[in-house]
This record gives structure tokens, C-alpha cells and sequence, in this order.
């Protein structure tokens, strides 16, 4: 199944709320989990070539691993951005307990297509620059149409980046990463997420002991990682 065929197939399954399924609102702490798998890192569908994904801190199979399936077009995605993931680099990255993954995975509006393109074609520019356009997205989320989304990432990209955007804004034309997302797609359905974001799977000394979706807290990340 390639990529389009999947996005159309989850699009037609969930209506106009594809993925950002988890959890009951963007503030709740409560999530979908999934029981552990006792996987390895190493063999894990949603770990496929894991070194080349948008990370912060160091892959350690004797620290933790978070892997996070977002869409930027998802509200919860956002919640998830703005309330968890600054307690996950405070209190696991900054110490080095852990390794936070990001896997671009767009199933809810039709402007997180391009917007991953984009994604995909600054990180592999600039790492800096890609987290930076990344909550830009989720800030500006409202905002963000199929039609205005090239012209709005060429006029961030040139006002907050070092980065030239026309080559970006070609690349994201011609689909240049098209095989890079198709690559996070694929390693999410080989997850089994059905087309859910985010979702978030914890691995602990190389192991996944859970999948959670929807904006899940801090809390319910470190509970699962034993380091309430």
C-alpha cells in the first residue's frame, strides 16, 4: 500500500477527524493504552531506520526510547507538543534517561501532507530549523489551509530560519521526500496505529512496554517507564 492510498483509505474510514483519535480532549490526561508487546527496539515496526528520524537526545537501548507517530495538522498532536513534550526533554532528555523520536504521520487534514513534506525537507537542512517550523505548525494550526500552507512556510522559513525556503518549497512541489513519509507511514501501520495520532510508544532498556494515544501527560509517560 503505498502512501496516498493509505491516507485516502484512513481519511474515508474517519471522516474529517482521521487520526488525533486518542484521549477525550486536548487537556486530558487520560489515554488509549495499548498492553506491552515485549518487543525489541531493534525488531519493532515503528523502529524502522530509527537513526534517520527527527530526535532529541542520544539512541541508547540502555535508556529509554519514545517514539512519537504526530500529525502537525492534529489538535491533540498540539496539546501533546505544548503540555508533555517540554517535561519529557526537561526531566528524561536534559538528564539523558531518554531519547524522544519524532515520526511524521499525516492522516487528519489535508494540509499535513505538504506540511510534512516540509517537515522532512528542513530537517534533513537543518535539525534546529525543523523543530522550530514544527511548533509553528501547531501554533499557527488554525490558520493553515491547503492552499496558503506553501506560502506561509516560505514567509516563516524566511523570517525565523537561516535556511534559503525556495528550495524547500520545490522540494515540497515535487513530493522529494515522498519516500521519507512514506517510510514513517509504513512503520506506523506495521505498528498497528490504525491511523491514530499521536501515538506514543515507550520502550525501557530496549524493550516497548506500551503504547498510549491521545494527548497523554507527562505522568502517564513516566508511570509506564518506571520513573514516577
Amino acid at each position: 500500500m503505498n502512501r496516498r492510498t493509505f491516507l485516502t483509505s484512513a481519511s474515508v474510514a474517519t471522516t474529517s477527524l482521521a487520526g488525533c483519535l486518542g484521549g477525550t480532549a486536548e487537556t486530558d490526561s487520560s489515554s488509549g493504552i495499548e498492553s506491552s508487546s515485549g518487543q525489541s527496539l531493534e525488531s519493532h515496526p515503528a523502529a524502522t531506520n530509527l537513526a534517520a528520524q527527527p530526535r532529541l537526545g542520544n539512541l541508547d537501548t540502555s535508556q529509554h526510547t519514545i517514539i512519537a507517530f504526530k500529525d502537525p495538522s492534529c489538535s491533540r498532536c498540539r496539546a501533546f507538543n505544548r503540555s508533555t513534550v517540554p517535561e519529557i526533554t526537561s526531566q528524561l532528555v536534559a538528564p539523558r534517561k531518554a531519547a524522544y523520536v519524532l515520526r511524521n504521520y499525516p492522516v487528519v487534514y489535508p494540509w499535513g501532507d505538504p506540511a510534512t513534506q516540509a517537515l522532512e525537507a528542513t530537517h534533513d537542512r537543518s535539525k534546529t530549523a525543523h523543530w522550530k517550523l514544527q511548533d509553528y505548525y501547531y501554533d499557527m494550526q488554525d490558520d493553515f489551509t491547503p492552499e496558503n500552507i506553501l506560502t506561509r512556510t516560505r514567509t516563516f522559513l524566511r523570517s525565523n530560519t537561516e535556511l534559503t525556503p525556495s528550495g524547500i518549497i520545490s522540494d515540497i512541489e515535487s513530493e522529494a521526500y515522498d519516500d521519507a513519509v512514506t517510510a514513517d507511514v509504513t512503520a506506523a501501520e506495521g505498528a498497528g496505529l490504525n491511523g491514530t495520532t499521536p501515538s506514543i510508544l515507550l520502550f525501557r532498556d530496549g524493550q516497548h512496554v506500551t503504547t498510549a494515544t491521545g494527548s497523554v501527560s507527562y505522568d502517564v509517560i513516566a508511570t509506564a517507564l518506571g520513573e514516577e
